[in-house]
């Protein structure tokens, strides 16, 4: 009997020791974490967005929550709003597909970049290509964006990715409640 109490004292101060140990670990890790990630998230949001200097995060009510949109920055130079960047997240075949969007104020897409995805590689996978998410900069949002799958494409439509219709839909259909969240709440507020 006593053994056993012996043991559980032992692997009880093993557990407290490991425990304070990790909870040290994490808050000094913490910051430096967080720091990391702020960058990586400003420096994707200066690819879509070229002429910003600073992005500040803007609040969204329930009203206008839409399930696709993670975050919207304000995006900045000096004291003028040049746009806004929309951190996306929507299913596509393989899983949900994390983006970002950037519209300006002269209502034009400057950009979009696919952060994470779950899609096929080879084929969902290419939407994180240059070529494919070149595809929207530039373009008008007056009527949204749609994809054609052969032929060349009109002001308002990009090509789909072959084989991975489902990707090309799910990110079209992400930037268009973009769109729609632009039109609706952002436009002429700048």
């Amino acid at each position: 009997m006593k053994e056993n109490l012996k043991l559980a004292m032992i692997l009880a101060i093993i557990v407290g020791i490991s425990t304070a140990l990790l909870a040290l670990t994490y808050a000094i890790t913490k910051g430096p974490i967080d720091n990391t990630r702020m960058e990586n998230e400003k420096k994707a949001m200066q690819e879509v967005m070229e002429s910003a200097k600073d992005f500040q995060k803007i609040n969204i009510t329930s009203q206008e929550a839409n399930s696709s949109i993670l975050e919207i920055n304000k995006a900045i130079d000096g004291s003028n709003v040049v746009g806004y960047t929309f951190s996306m997240n929507i299913k596509g075949y393989g899983g949900y597909v994390n983006f970002l969007v950037g519209i300006d104020k002269d209502s034009k897409l400057t950009g979009m970049k696919v952060l994470k995805h779950s899609e096929t590689p080879g084929l969902g996978a290419i939407s994180t290509t240059k070529e494919f998410q070149s595809q929207f900069v530039g373009k008008s949002i007056d009527n949204g964006i749609n994809y054609i799958k052969s032929g060349t494409p009109k002001e308002d439509e990009i090509s789909a990715i072959t084989g991975a219709t489902i990707t090309t839909k799910a990110i079209t259909t992400g930037v268009n409640d973009a769109i729609n969240y632009y039109n609706e709440y952002l436009k002429g507020s700048e």
